[in-house]
């Protein structure tokens, strides 16, 4: 996972200042975990510890951290909020290392879903708008593409692939990538084309 865009994050994350009160309150299981971070993504209220872990991990991102130079850089700026027997045991260390993935799985998703909804707003789909030829992410072409439906940001695409109709649910961006992807693809034959036809002395 990669820090935000600035299309996607115009503002640049900072440091949290305001320190949670008490402990951190680890879940005791993984499953225990996922839950928590499910209902938060769902909708439900961040506790003002986890709101705080997210924002630590949204700045360590910022900073292009990644792997065990951010589970560090989180879990030292976590401070007297982790006791030391949570930061020097290896349960302990697992535990609060599950929370800091939720947190930036969910930082991600909502990356993503911001790129998605800015991609939906220029692409502007509607039944029947037609794309032609698309190259998806396996490298196979889909002919003939048009929008069968629009359900929010979910979009049903419908085409031909390998002569045999198809449809798929994708987004706005996914087709947004295809559609650069193929002129890629065009823009490399026509230069093999050219190549080949005006070979280098």
């Amino acid at each position: 996972m990669t820090p935000a865009s600035p299309e996607t994050a115009p503002t640049a994350p900072t440091a949290p200042t305001v320190w949670p009160s008490g402990p951190f309150p680890l879940a005791a299981t993984t499953g225990e975990a996922r839950d928590i971070w499910q209902a938060i993504s769902g909708g439900a209220a961040l506790d003002p510890h986890r709101a705080f872990l997210k924002r630590l991990v949204e700045y360590a991102l910022s900073e292009q951290r990644s792997g065990e130079d951010l589970y560090d850089r989180v879990t030292g700026d976590l401070g007297d909020l982790l006791s030391p027997e949570v930061r020097d045991s290896g349960a302990g260390r697992g535990q609060i290392e599950t929370e800091i993935r939720f947190a930036w799985q969910q930082l991600w998703d909502e990356q993503r879903e911001r790129a998605v909804a800015a991609a939906h707003e220029r692409l502007r789909p509607y039944f029947g708008q037609r794309f032609g030829t698309l190259i998806w992410l396996d490298g196979k072409r889909r002919t003939g593409c048009f929008v069968w439906a629009v359900d929010g940001l979910r979009i049903t695409l419908a085409g031909r692939r390998d002569r045999r109709p198809f449809k798929l649910q994708t987004d706005a961006r996914d087709i947004e990538d295809a559609l650069k992807r193929t002129r890629q693809r065009e823009e490399d034959l026509a230069r093999t084309r050219e190549a080949r036809r005006h070979p280098a002395s």
